[in-house]
């Protein structure tokens, strides 16, 4: 009888654990209406994000291509800037120049995601729940995309780079010109400040806004569990039997 009651309970501790375990895969796509929702988040975010993200991009890259192409007019005449050091002058706007340069390469090579985001998956078809579901994937690739783009613009590295870049020009300034030491601050001063009000002007809503959807949508549930993993329960007569495979 004792053994019969532990067999009972054991099959029930069993189909208690199945039940549970197909409950957490089931969470592990949102229903349909969920879908719907988290897509009008989403699509609100970038949408409402894109203008200033891209004010920010093309404003700043505006601005470093004209502040090139003056320098490189003024490279050629000298005398219009510094008649009395005209060598000086040419040595200013080349230093200027090729800085200029790099910071419309590093624009050029890292675009603002947010700026775009919204358009690499707005036309996908969402007729269906399947393709709802399939949209709502892309649509959280973008926006934490969108979110590392401008966590990594406001990054450590980025100032790093800044510092480095117009520190390496007022030294070419200074020594390789055999200029006076002050011409090393007057180089570097302007260009590292500049560097600086590029990054912190930087928008940062997509960061927000995807902290905002992973407490809203994400860390309320369980996340799937890797199948390839994993524990398991048996009853047989007279116990069970409990182990884990992987």
């Amino acid at each position: 009888m004792k053994k019969k009651f532990i067999s009972i309970v054991g099959l029930m501790v069993f189909l208690t654990v199945i039940s549970a375990s197909s409950g957490l895969y089931a969470q592990g796509a949102p229903g349909d209406g969920e879908v719907r929702e988290r897509l009008i988040y989403i699509n609100t975010s970038l949408s409402e994000g894109q203008f200033n993200a891209n004010l920010w991009y093309w404003g700043w890259l505006s601005g470093y291509t004209a502040a090139a192409t003056v320098q490189l007019s003024l490279y050629f005449y000298p005398d219009k800037l510094n008649k009395k050091h005209p060598n000086y002058a040419r040595q200013d706007m080349m230093a200027g120049f090729i800085t200029t340069m790099l910071g419309i390469g590093g624009l050029a090579i890292d675009p603002m995601v947010p700026g775009y985001a919204l358009c690499k998956y707005r036309d996908m078809p969402e007729n269906t729940p399947e393709e709802r579901l399939a949209k709502l994937k892309q649509a959280e690739y973008w926006l934490k995309k969108s979110a590392k783009r401008e966590r990594d613009g406001r990054g450590w590295l980025n100032h790093v780079l800044n510092f480095a870049v117009n520190f390496t020009a007022g030294m070419v300034i200074w020594l390789g010109f055999d200029r006076p030491w002050y011409d090393f601050f007057i180089t570097f001063g302007p260009g590292f400040a500049i560097g600086e009000a590029q990054i912190f002007t930087q928008p940062w809503r997509a960061i927000d806004d995807w902290q905002a959807y992973q407490r809203k949508y994400m860390m309320a549930s369980m996340p799937r569990r890797d199948i390839s993993k994993g524990w398991y329960m048996a009853a047989y007569p007279g116990g069970f039997v409990a182990g884990m495979y992987f």
